[in-house]
């Protein structure tokens, strides 16, 4: 899983990738293990953690400042 998602962020400007914090230990090694430096920060999935990212979400939506290109799920 690692090597497909420093596949996909190669081309990207990407400044983290939240994980969440369950077994995130397991998965660091990945990345390590080939060579690739994720920029990788711990995210809850809980109330804590997810009600402040989806007020400033919705906040961008609603704004209009959130660039989506079309996308269908997005």
């Amino acid at each position: 899983m690692a090597t497909e998602l420093a596949e996909l962020l190669a081309d990207l400007d990407v400044r983290t990738v939240a994980l969440d914090r369950w077994r995130i230990d397991v998965f660091k090694r990945h990345p390590d293990n080939i060579g690739c430096d994720l920029p990788m920060v711990p995210f809850g999935q809980g109330y804590k953690d997810m009600s402040p990212a989806l007020d400033t979400l919705e906040a961008e939506l609603l704004n209009r400042c959130t660039a989506h290109g079309g996308h269908p799920v997005l």
